[in-house]
């Protein structure tokens, strides 16, 4: 029986210990990516939101027994105070969380977040100033004015969380998107009642 000289090549096998790492890494990835997309689509959703439109509401409710009370001399219930405190670590919560998901980009997809994120800001503020001066400094505060102001626009939050209200909220976009025309136009009509009045001071007074 011959043999033959030449030598046998055997096909090699794909695969191995660095396919087998790629593939491992494919999965945890894909697995990330999944975890990911449930995660934004649960705090995106409808419970997540008709939550955070009741926390809108009752922090709305202490922000008025705070008015209410400032405005006849006395101070807000500790309690109400406290709560209103936790509404604005639940709205800070939110925020961090949508930043870590959805990266630091969302904030050029939607510009309400970037009030959000002003108004919570403004909110810090407010209770660090508050609990490290003394009341008779507060009362001629004028800088914590406007930090309340921006507390009150924390409302607008509930046309963003209240899916009924949805054509408030384009109402809204719609506003924010012609402010600037809006401001253009105020400064067009400030110059021309401007030269109006000249002209009508040169022709009526000294004519």
């Amino acid at each position: 029986m011959e043999r033959s000289d030449e030598p046998s090549f055997k096909p090699r096998r794909p695969g191995g210990i660095g396919s087998n790492f790629i593939k491992a890494k494919q999965k945890e990835e894909a697995g990330e990516h999944n975890s990911r997309k449930v995660a934004i689509r649960w705090l995106t959703g409808t419970y997540v939101s008709n939550f955070m439109a009741l926390v809108v509401l009752f922090d709305s409710y202490c922000t008025c027994a705070d008015i209410d009370a400032r405005a006849i001399g006395e101070d807000a219930p500790a309690v109400l105070m406290l709560l209103s405190d936790v509404c604005l670590a639940l709205y800070t919560l939110e925020l961090v969380l949508l930043v870590l998901l959805k990266g630091f980009g969302i904030f050029a997809k939607d510009t309400f977040l970037i009030s959000d994120a002003v108004v919570i800001l403004c909110g810090f503020v407010e209770l660090i100033i508050s609990n490290t001066m003394n009341a008779d400094n507060l009362a001629g505060f004028n800088l914590l004015r406007t930090l309340r102001f921006a507390r009150i626009i924390r409302l607008l939050r509930l046309l963003r969380k209240t899916r009924s209200l949805r054509e408030l909220q384009k109402l809204v976009t719609m506003m924010a998107t012609c402010l600037k025309a809006l401001a253009w136009s105020f400064l067009f009509c400030f110059v021309i009642m401007t030269i109006w009045a000249m002209l009508m001071v040169e022709v009526v007074c000294l004519g």
